[in-house]
This record gives structure tokens, C-alpha cells and sequence, in this order.
């Protein structure tokens, strides 16, 4: 078992979400995340609209509902 410190675990937490800027796609973000929530109630805009985005900043949403 290995001990990590605070700092890096939430490095690795900021990684594992792909909040860190990592993602290259629209796809790869989907893919590496495992799935994306498709929910029809939204506040400011639907979940699988808002996770691509915080990932990877402004994207073509016509692209995410091709792909889905």
C-alpha cells in the first residue's frame, strides 16, 4: 500500500476526471471518462452538455448528439 499526500491525491482525482486538460476529443473525453449521464432536466443546460464542456472547453454539441 502506498501513502500519498494530500496534494497528490487530488492531482490524481483533478487527472481521473479529466479536469486537468488532458482530454483531446470530444470522444476520447467519453471514452476515458466511461460514460456520460444523459439527463433530460437541466438547470443552465443538460449534464452531457456540461461535462464535455468543462473538460474541454467550447466543442460542437451537434458533434456529441451524432455521437451518442
Amino acid at each position: 500500500m502506498r501513502i500519498v499526500s494530500q496534494e497528490e491525491a487530488r492531482r490524481i482525482a483533478v487527472r481521473a476526471q479529466l479536469l486537468d486538460g488532458s482530454a483531446k476529443s470530444l470522444l476520447d473525453a467519453v471514452r476515458r471518462l466511461g460514460f456520460l449521464q444523459i439527463d433530460p432536466i437541466s438547470s443552465v443546460a443538460p449534464p452531457q452538455y456540461l461535462v464535455p464542456w468543462s473538460r474541454l472547453g467550447p466543442y460542437d454539441r451537434n458533434e456529441l448528439d451524432r455521437l451518442l
